[in-house]
């Protein structure tokens, strides 16, 4: 648990220095941001059994593939498969996958948020267990689709979204980038929009499933035989954040598309509520557009920066995230306490 702590710590301390200093010189913020980043690619680079998946992908060092194994493999992308034969050894691919995943979250964070700390705690908060010390071939989709946020209104973002495919299928959902207009609608049609999803809910999810039971087999067919639901916590955290970012947007400066990732944003929260009827469709599918919570969470905060309301807002998030972070890792205790380092 201490190590877990350790990130934590490090990152809100950061997040601190960060918020409350005007201006932060270069030599203490990269001081900062180096032991943040070390502890995140360590603790999770370095695990040695702590993990969701983590025996499952080890097991593949033990299936004997080659290189022409990996294009008709029945469970795994050809891509994945591919990285992953590149080291000669699970935990060292581990590292490396950990070390590549940081390195293209950074490229956009450091370019594109007001608070580079914030971004990383809300992801280490949200993603982090799950993606790199659970779901790794999701993990690394999401994090080529983060790196290419700049593309994301030119062709050139079609072929990252293939290229994140060919890690895991799912990311092919992010094609939709390109039909989600760059455009403010007013806040009535959010809200009505809203409240007709959740009234037809059911009905939705019926005529969906329907359809997917009879069009898919094998993996996804498991899918939709489990339980799924919603945490009322956690949409109604999901509806916070947006109308927070609802109604400070005009007075957000972003050199992305703001009103493209305000509805992107919405569109992960209609989709958890109508793809809740499987916990592993849903949850997937949804990480595609909710990841963008870090960099709209900084955007929220620093535009109260300034204001009278500036620390209450930031400290709320902080403490909304902080909950998220002790109650996945409490939710599977077993999986990652205590932590197993590979060297101790």
């Amino acid at each position: 648990m201490s190590a877990y702590c350790s990130l934590l710590v490090a990152i809100i301390l950061f997040a601190f220095v960060e918020f409350l200093a005007s201006k932060l010189n270069k030599i203490s913020y990269y001081y900062f941001y180096v032991i943040v980043a070390v502890l995140f690619i360590c603790i999770a680079g370095l695990a040695n059994g702590n993990g969701l998946d983590w025996d499952s992908y080890q097991e593949i060092s033990e299936l004997g593939l080659t290189f022409r194994d990996i294009g008709f493999h029945s469970s795994y992308e050809p891509f994945f498969l591919l990285l992953y034969n590149i080291f000669p050894s699970y935990h060292i691919f581990l590292f490396f996958f950990v070390l590549i995943n940081f390195i293209l979250l950074s490229k956009t964070i450091l370019r594109y948020s007001p608070y580079v700390a914030i971004s990383i705690l809300v992801y280490v908060c949200t993603y982090y267990f799950w993606g790199m010390m659970g779901q790794l071939r999701q993990a690394l989709a999401i994090s080529i689709i983060v790196f290419a946020w700049p593309y994301i209104e030119s062709r050139k973002f079609v072929i990252y979204v293939l290229i994140a495919s060919l890690f895991h299928y799912s990311a092919i959902v992010c094609l939709l980038y390109l039909l989600i207009p760059n455009f403010l609608y007013k806040k009535k049609y959010y809200i009505a929009i809203l409240f007709v999803a959740i009234f037809l809910c059911g009905l939705i999810q019926g005529l969906m499933k329907t359809f997917l039971e009879g069009f898919v087999g094998g993996k996804i067919l498991y899918y939709l035989s489990e339980d799924g639901g919603i945490s009322i916590i956690f949409f109604f955290y999901k509806l916070f954040v947006f109308f927070m970012f609802l109604s400070v947007i005009n007075r957000v400066e972003s050199l992305l598309p703001k009103y493209k990732i305000l509805n992107i944003y919405f569109l992960s929260i209609l989709l958890y509520l109508l793809l809740s009827f499987s916990a592993s469709i849903g949850g997937r599918i949804v990480l595609y557009f909710s990841v963008f919570e870090i960099l709209i969470i900084p955007f929220i905060i620093h535009f109260y920066w300034k204001k009278k309301t500036g620390l209450l807002v930031f400290m709320l998030f902080l403490i909304l995230n902080i909950y998220q972070f002790f109650s996945f890792l409490f939710s599977y205790s077993d999986i990652f306490v205590p932590y197993k380092c590979l060297f101790l």
